[in-house]
């Protein structure tokens, strides 16, 4: 940790602006939730704890907990095999389980119900192939939902299962081999000890379900996300909003903290101290069946729904017409993401030095409330931003102005639309502090005591040592910040300057109206744009690190 009085100082101002942008919002929210014409008034909870506001909750809990289990159930075999097996090429497999992630969960709701609806190309060769008079699935359901948002989100689980499986001490399996074969030693030693981290990827996944919008709203499933939303929109009535928040945020929160239990009863330390490296199981006549498990997995999860949005949007003309259409809100959607991702890793990094670095009593509690904004559901951080910016006093001081840019262009800027990167640092900034956290975690601690020894100062040692030895963990945080902005709508929708929405708000506006061709081609452009940024951004920065 920092030793001098300016060190301090720099962490204490970052702690102050990181709770400022990620934290504020929300705590704007419920505060207006006590209070009714400037006078402090619980009315605003009469309606919004009602019987409805409780049923919608349980549909919340069980669209997610449904979600949450079928994510477990593909991503711990997954993770087992491509982190732990002799399978082949698993490298490669691993490499193709990441894309899922980049693919919004909205997208994969209606590239199944294209699939897999009534009227669906798969619905209708079983119908046809097994006699049925009913198509098997029902994808405008809670199941369908469960489905989609699992679809999207197993590699998470998978992530961390893996990174847990790589981190159990070799010398436990070693002595279980003695009692028992190495399927033994599975059941028995390594997922026991992998457990808990493989429960906070359930409860992570179960958490991003609870806050997401997109996927039910498209398929009309009346969770307690789409009544808050439709409920603000309706009345613009902060109060109110902010009384729904509170089952939504509780609920959130007790998931956040059954996260930091699990994570805190691991017997895992896959950074700290020494342990034997563990030997990889040997799947014998069971490859093949594995290479398969693995390839079907990746087919039915990632290849069908783009397989069906490509057949669906046709042939070049149809992107090309897609993309004129959309040009402006693909240049806001990439310029929004580009700065929000910048921002969020900014205010990360001090963040994520504090959590592994710091000695002080006040680590842990700031670390579990640094979490906070991954439990606070996008419709509450665009509501408390529009609270917060939407004042005269502010807007006065945010006026439009021009900018003269090389070869006589001038554009003009609009700073009210600061609002919608803030939103995206607000949301996904703890992803990027997970990601700095781990490259901090296995950065050798020597290098910093080296340079206090060599009388460099706190900032010096930031600059010259810390930063350039983590900065794959910081560019991997900005990636991740940048494929969430790209593909974000909740905060988005309310807070996006007029005329300036992104090529997701225009993607979900679009999709209510059914999955045409211009939706189809905007869901794969949506896609590529994301992934070909990520690429030209991230590419060169990590060959300057070789």
């Amino acid at each position: 940790m920092a030793r001098s009085w300016s060190g301090k100082l720099a962490l204490g101002i970052s702690v102050a602006l990181f709770f400022a942008v990620c934290v504020l919002p929300a705590a704007v929210v419920l505060q207006r939730s006590f209070f009714h014409d400037g006078q402090p008034s619980v009315a605003a909870y009469h309606t919004a704890l009602g019987e409805r506001q409780l049923v919608l909750l349980g549909r919340s809990v069980l669209l997610s907990a449904i979600a949450a289990a079928i994510a477990l159930l593909i991503g711990v075999p997954i993770g087992l095999l491509v982190s732990r097996t002799d399978l082949p090429g698993r490298h490669a497999l691993w490499l193709l389980c990441l894309p899922p992630l980049i693919v919004p969960p909205y997208i994969n709701a209606v590239a199944w119900v294209e699939l897999a609806g009534e009227r669906g190309l798969l619905s209708q060769v079983l119908m046809h192939g097994l006699g049925l008079q009913r198509a098997p699935f029902a994808m405008y359901s809670i199941g369908g939902g469960a489905w989609a948002l699992a679809a999207s989100f197993w590699p998470l689980v998978a992530l961390l299962s893996a990174a847990a499986f790589r981190a159990v001490d070799g010398s436990s399996e070693d002595s279980a081999r003695l009692d028992g074969g190495q399927w033994a030693v599975v059941r028995h030693v390594t997922l026991p000890l992998a457990a808990p981290a493989v429960a906070a990827g359930a409860l992570f996944v179960f958490l991003l379900a609870m806050t997401e919008l997109g996927t039910p709203d498209l398929l009309y499933l009346k969770v307690y996300t789409t009544e808050l939303y439709t409920h603000f929109v309706g009345s613009f009535d902060a109060a109110a909003a902010g009384a729904s928040c509170t089952l939504l945020l509780g609920a959130a929160f007790l998931t956040i903290a059954l996260m930091w239990a699990a994570a805190s009863r691991s017997e895992i330390s896959p950074f700290l101290g020494e342990r034997t490296p563990p030997t990889d199981f040997r799947l014998g006549k069971w490859r093949g069946p594995a290479v398969v498990l693995v390839v079907m997995t990746l087919a039915v999860t990632v290849g069908l729904p783009l397989g069906t949005l490509a057949a669906k949007a046709g042939g070049v003309q149809n992107y090309a017409t897609a993309l004129r259409s959309s040009l402006a809100q693909c240049t806001n959607s990439l310029w929004y993401a580009f700065w929000g991702a910048a921002a969020g890793t900014v205010l990360a990094l001090p963040m994520s030095y504090i959590v592994c670095r710091g000695r002080s009593r006040w680590r842990w509690p700031l670390t579990a409330i640094a979490l906070v904004p991954v439990a606070i559901p996008g419709i509450v951080t665009g509501i408390g931003l529009a609270v917060l910016w939407n004042r005269a006093a502010v807007l006065h001081w945010l006026p439009q102005t021009w900018l003269a840019l090389p070869g006589g262009y001038v554009w003009a800027v609009d700073w009210r639309s600061v609002v919608m990167p803030i939103g995206y640092a607000a949301r996904f900034a703890p992803f990027a502090m997970g990601a700095a956290a781990s490259a901090l975690l296995q950065m050798d601690r020597c290098f910093e005591e080296a340079a206090a020894v060599a009388g460099a100062s706190w900032w010096q040692m930031m600059r010259h040592v810390v930063v350039p030895l983590i900065k794959r963990g910081i560019i991997a945080g900005w990636a991740i910040v940048f494929i969430l902005g790209m593909r974000e709508v909740a905060t988005s929708i309310l807070v996006h300057p007029p005329g300036r929405d992104t090529l997701a708000i225009r993607l979900f506006q679009m999709m209510h109206y059914g999955a045409d061709e211009q939706v189809a081609a905007l869901s794969i452009i949506l896609i590529a744009v994301t992934l070909v940024a990520v690429g030209l951004v991230a590419r060169p920065l990590l060959a300057r690190v070789d």
